[in-house]
């Protein structure tokens, strides 16, 4: 199974002060709790309720203030102690209107927190859900690790609340744990990375769950680093201000502690991406979920470290990228007609008039009557065609619906499905049927590895 690129890069609310109590604890004389999440392009999404409403919350390390936003009717959730502010988001430096809401009660399975504090996002533009192919409502940040040992089994898609009085660590002969520091409530790690030039360098990398990316490196915090020559532009993620770009290239490899990876896929954010943030001045860059969903992981705040286990499933996978030039992105739901059935009929008073008429016909008329179902189906459009790439070569445009891919309907697919084919090998044909101002164009492009 392939893995995803970018699509949750978010780097938020850096400038803003907690000044939450959001203290969470598990019920009913419980030790622990065990839920089920979706892991949507390596992201992990959690089932919440918030006060008696339910959403979807993507878990995010990578932030420390949590997030309420794509939701219609604001009224209907009763928010408390409600107050305007006003929020910055990175990628232009761009100011949003938000609500400042303190006191809710937050639910996951068992674990809760009575005194939720929460940012709302009013501006019904910034939609996560169409670059993730589901929706989503909202990110639980970094409170909810400071008060529980959490463990996410990316394999079985499992997340487990443990009570950090009553966690015993089980003798593990393959994991390794790992000292972490805090800046703004963030988790650091140490690691390293070789450049094909056998350059070794040393790295400190906040853990971001919220990114689905593996490794962006802040180029010119390391002294004596430079970009490799081997690179190209790419669109790596979107933050609360717009899309953020940057460059793509590959390192030798990438360590921590005893884990390596080799041939590995590396991004290098525009500096412009980081402007107005209030990251720790130490730090290197940021490794995402495209390393941890390698990993069984144990997040214990509370005594400062993590613990990795290598998860069969996922750790020796490469690291793809999308080599079609183009991003898709979901474009909401369209009513499709499908065929369900088809009924024979036999009409003999037919078949005698037709004979009467002087025909030389004999026998009934029959005939075939096909039964339709119409249902809501998802549809995909181009957001992004990189300029140069093979897509823009043929002549695909941002905008453009996604019809058809390889001969089936593009609803037939899931947004990861399409993600995880314009992630393939190199030279790999995709014929695409293309609905641009509602004519359709078919399409051939060949996967390009610009690495």
């Amino acid at each position: 199974m392939h893995v995803f690129k970018y699509f949750f890069l978010i780097w938020l609310l850096s400038f803003f002060q907690t000044y939450a109590q959001n203290n969470f604890s598990i019920i009913n004389k419980q030790e622990k709790e065990k839920i089920s999440f979706k892991l949507v392009n390596n992201l992990v999404l959690l089932p919440v309720v918030l006060n008696g409403e339910e959403f979807t919350f993507l878990l995010d390390t990578g932030v420390k203030q949590s997030l309420l936003f794509n939701v219609s009717t604001i009224d209907k959730i009763n928010l408390n102690q409600v107050k305007k502010i006003k929020v910055k988001g990175l990628g232009q430096n761009v100011e949003f209107d938000a609500l400042r809401s303190k006191g809710n009660l937050l639910r996951i399975g068992n674990v809760v927190c009575p005194n939720f504090d929460l940012l709302v996002i009013l501006d019904k533009k910034i939609d996560f859900s169409e670059r993730m192919g589901t929706d989503i409502h909202g990110i639980i940040g970094s409170e909810i690790f400071k008060d529980l040992v959490i463990e996410v089994n990316y394999n079985t898609k499992k997340i487990i609340f443990n009570k950090p009085e009553s966690y015993q660590y089980k003798k593990c002969k393959k994991c390794e744990t790992f000292p972490l520091s805090f800046y703004h409530q963030k988790p650091y790690i140490q690691g390293s990375i070789t450049t094909f030039s056998e350059i070794e360098y040393p790295v400190k990398l906040l853990i971001d769950s919220g990114g689905g990316d593996s490794l962006w490196l802040f180029g010119k915090s390391i002294d004596g680093y430079k970009i490799p020559n081997k690179n190209f532009t790419d669109l790596l993620g979107r933050g609360l201000s717009g899309d953020i770009f940057g460059k793509k290239s590959k390192l030798k490899s990438f360590n921590i502690g005893t884990f390596e990876f080799n041939n590995f896929i590396i991004a290098h954010p525009d500096s412009t991406a980081t402007i107005g943030s209030n990251f720790s001045s130490k730090r290197n860059g940021l490794m995402g979920a495209e390393i941890l969903k390698r990993f069984h992981v144990i997040y214990d705040y509370p005594h400062k470290k993590i613990t990795f286990k290598k998860n069969k499933r996922f750790y020796g996978n490469h690291f793809p990228y999308n080599k079609s030039g183009m991003e898709i992105v979901y474009y909401g739901k369209v009513l499709v007609r499908e065929r369900v059935s088809d009924a024979m009929f036999e009409s003999k008073s037919l078949s005698q008039s037709v004979s009467k008429s002087g025909n030389n016909f004999t026998g009934n008329i029959t005939s075939v009557y096909t039964t339709y179902s119409y249902s809501y189906k998802n549809a995909y459009q181009i957001s992004y065609v990189k300029p140069n790439s093979i897509a823009a070569k043929v002549g695909i445009l941002k905008g453009d619906l996604i019809a058809a891919i390889n001969g089936r309907p593009a609803y037939e697919y899931t947004l990861q499905d399409i993600i995880q084919l314009l992630s393939g090998e190199a030279k790999k044909k995709i014929k695409l049927k293309i609905s641009r101002n509602f004519i359709l164009y078919k399409y051939n492009i060949v996967l390009e590895d610009l690495l």
